[in-house]
């Protein structure tokens, strides 16, 4: 059984605040930045893979079986294939990790990063991890952020 307790953090960069949260967790070099999008592209280039994997390398992963088919598209989420998707975070999660980044471009609280979430959170615990889903509002207060404007990169 795995000892250590692994934070899930669900995030869209379309958020400003959750574009702070990351950028601080993300200091931490025991963080990793899951993308669920299906479409890794952003029309802030901050928030494209090309930009995110030179930002922070390996410890960046993307995953295209996690992304929705209609994130264009108001109606049901549809996962590309969430089983697949679940092995591949499985089988590429370092050991020392303790922060787990669920990014996508919503700006919502409510997306598809929900469902991969819970469907990573049980899959880890069926494993004998512990997890807890930790919102980004909680880790705004405990770094003193605070919700302002700002732009798309910051």
């Amino acid at each position: 059984m795995d000892e250590r307790l692994l934070a899930l953090v669900p995030a869209g960069y379309g958020h400003p605040l959750h574009r702070r949260v990351i950028r601080a967790l993300m200091r931490d070099p025991d963080s990793l930045l899951l993308d669920c999008r299906l479409v890794p592209r952003s029309r802030w280039q901050a928030w494209s893979q090309s930009a995110l994997q030179q930002c922070y390398g390996q410890r960046y992963l993307h995953v295209p079986a996690l992304g929705n088919r209609r994130y264009r598209e108001q109606g049901p989420i549809e996962i590309v294939d969430l089983a697949a998707g679940i092995a591949q975070v499985q089988a590429a999660l370092p050991s020392t990790v303790h922060w787990l980044i669920v990014l996508c471009g919503c700006a919502r609280r409510r997306c598809h990063r929900w469902q991969v979430l819970k469907a990573l959170q049980e899959a880890l615990r069926q494993a004998g991890m512990g997890t807890e889903i930790v919102p980004p509002e909680l880790w705004a207060a405990v770094f003193g952020l605070e919700a302002k404007q700002e732009g798309g990169t910051s």
